[in-house]
């Protein structure tokens, strides 16, 4: 019998003759004929032998010949084939995931910023003065508002000619709010709660008592020589006309140099030379300082003032307004404001350090103030998440009357005049600024809130704007300096108790505004109907609909001098639309809707109302009535 065998030496497949002998007693022995081995089988003595052949397997030869007929080729061609489908599946679907599924919003693009003047927050230790441990005790209720990014004050080290903006040290927080731990304990706790902090950045200038004007003054020709702007006089007469912010010339003589120095707002807060390498690698190493401690981005002070020309005979302009050739306004200051160069040093913050610091869900951002038109401001969306939009200030008039199409004409202009892809940002109120409930009427500072927080991007609340706090007056001999500004920075009103709550000093830095006792958070956060109860419901709104509110599409709707409507809506599927309508005048209004935005349905449902009185209520969009200074955002 042939058997086949595989010899592994060599690993060669091969035949092997066997011979199979079988003896007379059954026993049989198999030889390998070749040599290798035997093996004998008895029966009965009687021995026969059988060769057989052994099966070893194909050969390498018919191996490839066999792969090589058509069946072979296309199983080999099919499973290729599906394989390579499947490949193409997965990397097809791992695309269509990535380019359907929306992108994460950036944190700053979602939140609300709520803006905090500290002096005048809450007071911890008795001195009238607000300070950090006073923030601290309220952080659970600025969670409550539905916030989520807190933007500081200067607390900066300050002989506090300006309140801080005059900085004498940017590395240290003025014993007035109390120390560096106190505000990493605040910091850590905010950030506990998912806020984000952001803290002025004051570049422009400094005290005339910091470390670097001190050794500035002292000569010529030492380290800090050139950290400001040092100038010889003409005929012992400044050497230009250009005057400060404030008023008078924007230039003081220094007995000790022998020079006159330049200060763009007080005497006391000379102008830094951004001309000078050290002078940017100092504020470079200010912000890594800050950075490092976990702060989550600035806005920058006076950005617009950073250079000026070198050309110091220049002299500035008449603008053609005003009539005080010592005012401000008199001059066109093209030699001193939005001067070549500015966004340049802006850029490199971006990118050299802001940029640097910023990770997966640590995003450093960064705004600016300038306040011009709204060109110049928006250009600083080159460099900046975006520019704070003051220009929509503008939408109350000397009379104190809101008008649907100024409110147009200010939130269009905006959203055209920003470059594409760029995020808005709208707020009413600042610490330099009347309070919005003192710039309009009454009945209409509910509605504000729900266009503020109900317009595209991100809207900044000024403390105390969510309770309808107003301006306070102030006396000729109070020793406040700018009372223009300080009317909008009182104590915060917390309750009806005496300083309403927030000192237990017998006097306050600023007086609290007389009308404490029911504008306070204490008796509105028990009234469901309050303004207080008002912002934190449309802030609840704003966070389950980001899609919407935040980053959705705008169209407007009916728009006239009493009426100011529009619709949002996501730009993705499968989120809800909201019709906003907000009547301005005194008067009931009743108009179409349906008429201006053919794609309502002629019902909806109110969602939130001025007056938190209509909730739930059904409504006939064709024919909606509004009572004076009534708002709603109705669901269609």
């Amino acid at each position: 019998m042939e058997n086949k065998a595989y010899d592994a030496e060599d690993g060669v497949t091969e035949l092997k003759d066997v011979s199979v002998t079988v003896d007379d007693n059954g026993d049989d022995t198999k030889q390998d004929t070749t040599g290798d081995d035997t093996t004998t089988a008895n029966a009965d003595d009687k021995t026969d032998t059988v060769k057989t052949r052994e099966y070893v397997g194909l050969t390498r030869e018919e191996l490839l010949k066999r792969s090589n007929k058509p069946g072979w080729r296309i199983a080999r061609w099919t499973i290729f084939i599906i394989l390579f489908l499947g490949w193409l599946g997965i990397l097809g679907g791992a695309i269509y995931i990535m380019v359907s599924t929306p992108k994460c919003l950036p944190w700053w693009q979602t939140a609300v910023f709520y803006q905090i003047y500290p002096r005048s927050f809450k007071d911890s230790n008795g001195d009238g003065i607000g300070d950090i441990e006073g923030i601290k005790e309220k952080v659970d209720y600025i969670e409550s508002l539905g916030v989520n990014a807190v933007w500081f004050n200067s607390m900066y080290k300050s002989p506090q000619v300006d309140h801080g903006y005059d900085v004498s040290d940017h590395y240290d927080i003025d014993p007035l709010f109390g120390d560096f731990d106190q505000f990493r304990g605040l910091l850590t706790t905010l950030k506990g709660k998912g806020m984000r902090v952001i803290l002025d950045f004051i570049p422009n200038h400094s005290s005339e008592h910091h470390a670097w004007f001190n050794e500035s003054r002292k000569s010529k020709d030492n380290e800090y020589k050139s950290h400001y702007i040092w100038v010889d006089g003409v005929e012992g007469t400044p050497p230009n006309n250009w005057k400060s912010v404030w008023g008078g010339s924007a230039w003081t003589y220094d007995e000790q140099r022998g020079q006159y120095y330049l200060h763009q707002f007080l005497k006391e807060q000379p102008d830094l030379n951004w001309r000078n390498n050290d002078v940017k690698k100092e504020f470079n190493d200010i912000l890594d300082f800050w950075l490092k401690q976990g702060v989550d981005g600035f806005r920058i002070n006076a950005v617009q003032y950073l250079l000026e020309t070198d050309d110091y005979s220049r002299d500035e302009e008449p603008s053609g307004t005003g009539s005080d050739q010592e005012e401000y306004d008199y001059w066109f200051h093209n030699n001193t404001k939005e001067y070549e160069g500015v966004h340049d040093i802006v850029r490199n913050w971006r990118s050299g350090r802001l940029d640097h610091y910023s990770t997966s869900g640590a995003y450093r951002f960064l705004t600016s103030d300038a306040e011009d038109n709204m060109n110049v401001v928006t250009s600083y969306y080159d460099e900046t998440d975006f520019p704070q939009n003051l220009n929509f200030l503008k939408i109350i008039d000397d009379s104190k009357t809101i008008k649907g199409t100024k409110v147009r004409e200010l939130v269009e202009g905006w959203m055209e005049s920003m470059p594409s892809g760029s995020h808005p940002n709208f707020l009413l109120g600042n610490h330099d600024k009347p309070r919005i409930a003192s710039r309009v009427r009454q009945h209409n500072a509910r509605a504000c809130h729900m266009l503020l927080l109900t317009l595209p991007g991100s809207p900044t609340i000024y403390y105390g704007d969510e309770i309808g706090m107003e301006d306070i007056v102030l006396t000729e001999d109070n020793p406040v300096k700018f009372k223009s500004r300080d009317v909008a920075r009182s104590p915060m009103q917390w309750s009806s108790e005496d300083n309403a709550g927030f000192s237990n000093a017998s006097e306050t830095w600023l007086p609290v505004n007389g009308n404490y006792a029911t504008v306070n958070v204490e008796t509105q956060d028990e009234d469901e109907t309050s303004m207080l109860n008002l912002f934190k419901e449309l802030t609840k709104l704003r966070a389950s609909e980001e899609r919407v509110f935040p980053v959705g599409s705008i169209t407007y709707g009916v728009v006239n001098d009493d009426i100011f409507s529009f619709l949002r809506e996501a730009t993705l599927t499968g989120h809800s639309r909201y019709l906003v309508a907000i009547n301005f005048s005194d008067g009931l209004r009743s108009e179409n809707f349906v008429s201006e935005l053919s794609s309502l349905p002629t019902e909806g449902e109110i969602v939130v109302s001025t007056g938190m009185d209509r909730k739930n209520d059904k409504v006939q969009l064709n024919n909606l009535v509004l009572e004076g200074g009534e708002g709603l955002v109705i669901k269609v």
